[in-house]
């Protein structure tokens, strides 16, 4: 029993020469093998000059997106107990904690408003990251 039995990729380990063809690695129209040309057509990066950097970094997006799905879950969240707190209302009657639920909104309301403050100084921190001032730039034509 010789490796001509074994399949393929038992035989040869993976990367070795001549893993790619029983001939060895296969060549391209322009004479290189395909690592190569691969190594060939990709010049260095050039240095980013200040034109090509972007205003907001992907940590800040990230950061913005979180907020934004945070928010969601958020209204999401005083609908569920708006819909929890008529359906146990109508069936508990006097027996009701409404103040508990009444915390429960207020404590969700206070997390908005914690979102609110948080995006505010995030836009506040893109704003500055691109040369602009927060309190002059405007929304919409408001004149």
């Amino acid at each position: 029993m010789g490796a001509s039995n074994l399949p393929r990729s038992a035989s040869v380990p993976k990367g070795a020469k001549g893993a790619s063809s029983p001939n060895g690695p296969r060549s391209t129209p322009n004479g290189l093998d395909s690592t190569a040309r691969r190594a060939s057509t990709h010049a260095p990066d050039p240095v980013p000059t200040r034109r090509f950097l972007p205003i907001v970094s992907t940590a800040e997006k990230e950061g913005r997106k979180a907020l934004n799905r945070l928010r969601r879950a958020v209204e999401k969240s005083k609908r569920e107990v708006e819909a929890l707190r008529g359906a146990l209302c109508h069936a508990e009657g006097e027996d009701f904690p409404a103040t508990d639920y009444e915390d429960v909104m207020k404590n969700l309301m206070e997390i908005e408003d914690f979102l609110d403050r948080e995006a505010a100084r995030l836009q506040e921190k893109v704003l500055h990251a691109g040369g602009l001032e927060p309190g002059r730039v405007r929304r919409g034509s408001s004149a």
